[in-house]
């Protein structure tokens, strides 16, 4: 008799057999028999498949599934919940990894809310070596939710949430309502590294029963960015800003009160740090402005778009570089 799983992780990776294993040995460690492992690999030419072999030598719960050629994230992340055999599959990125007990609180949350369409949970960032923890993102909308919190509508949820739900390995879907929405959409306009986001939503207008957790589950690594190295960095500010406003208006209209609520949000909470990141990488005057139109381009309507990001483009590179490092110095040697 095959036996009933609960929950299937699912891990899209390409060429990161050098952090898999980060991912692997968090959930290995801490399932259960009723879990299992999924891993779309995207045509690695790395030794990717040789360490999942390994893997599977003391988890034999771990179904491979390996591409001839690469034909990118969303489809992987598809893949992954239609292969998954668990009632409820939780979404991995392939560098990211479990905080202790998280997969055992995740458990027992799903067994005291049962007709959950799924969850997100909280996570805390990583230095790129995953050596200690940095200043992380608010996973509510200007950090206003402080427990656990079921979302009965979608326009809620995602006025509230809906930046962590970009976040893959925040996203714990039921596979059942997932494969549904793949059934019943068209989904080629949403084929833009977002079509997580944009299934998630569908689930929740169709079924909205969706609970944030409010424990920090997962440890994000920052700093190893896939899309960078595959597309660019102008173009991998493209796939954040044009093709993530393109999927929020194709759920709930640009026009909607949950548009403005996350894109203020995206203003007020994430975009002054990711343009302080670029700029103490030493970004050029080029590109900057670049950035600038794009960003004018996208955001001139809001008010805090002119008084909290365009100053930011005046203040010199290596300020911010100096004190990247003086944080990250001072994390380092407190940690």
């Amino acid at each position: 008799m095959e036996k009933k799983i609960k929950i299937s992780f699912g891990i899209p990776t390409r060429n990161r057999a050098h952090t898999i294993g980060y991912a692997l040995d968090s959930i290995i460690s801490q399932a259960t028999e009723d879990v299992e492992i999924v891993i779309v690999d995207g045509a690695s030419t790395d030794n990717t498949e040789e360490v999942v072999e390994q893997y599977k030598q003391k988890f034999p719960s771990i179904q491979y599934f390996w591409r001839a050629e690469c034909i990118g994230v969303d489809r992987d992340i598809m893949k992954c919940v239609e292969l998954a055999k668990g009632e409820y599959c939780w979404l991995m990125s392939d560098d990211d990894c479990l905080e202790d007990r998280a997969l055992t609180n995740v458990l027992c949350l799903l067994e005291e809310n049962s007709n959950l369409s799924g969850a997100t949970v909280n996570y805390t960032d990583y230095n790129k070596d995953m050596k200690f923890p940095v200043s992380t993102f608010p996973s509510s909308n200007r950090g206003v939710i402080k427990s656990n919190y079921l979302f009965r509508n979608a326009d809620e949820c995602f006025s509230n949430i809906g930046l962590h739900i970009s976040f893959i390995s925040a996203q714990i879907v039921k596979t059942r309502l997932w494969n549904n929405v793949v059934a019943d959409y068209e989904l080629e306009p949403y084929m833009n590294d977002w079509l997580m986001v944009y299934i998630i939503g569908r689930m929740i207008q169709r079924e909205p029963n969706w609970l944030y957790i409010h424990r920090k589950c997962v440890r994000r690594r920052i700093g190893n960015d896939s899309f960078i190295e595959k597309v660019g960095l102008y173009n991998r500010q493209l796939i954040a800003q044009v093709a993530y406003r393109d999927t929020i208006s194709g759920l709930f209209g640009r026009k909607s009160n949950v548009y403005n609520k996350i894109f203020y949000a995206l203003l007020v909470d994430r975009m002054p740090r990711s343009l302080a990141v670029l700029k103490a990488n030493g970004i050029s005057f080029a590109f900057q402005l670049k950035l600038l139109t794009l960003y004018t381009r996208n955001y001139k309507q809001y008010i805090l778009y002119w008084v909290k990001i365009v100053p930011l483009f005046f203040v010199p590179n290596f300020i911010f570089k100096a004190v990247r490092q003086l944080y990250f110095k001072w994390k380092s040697n407190t940690n």
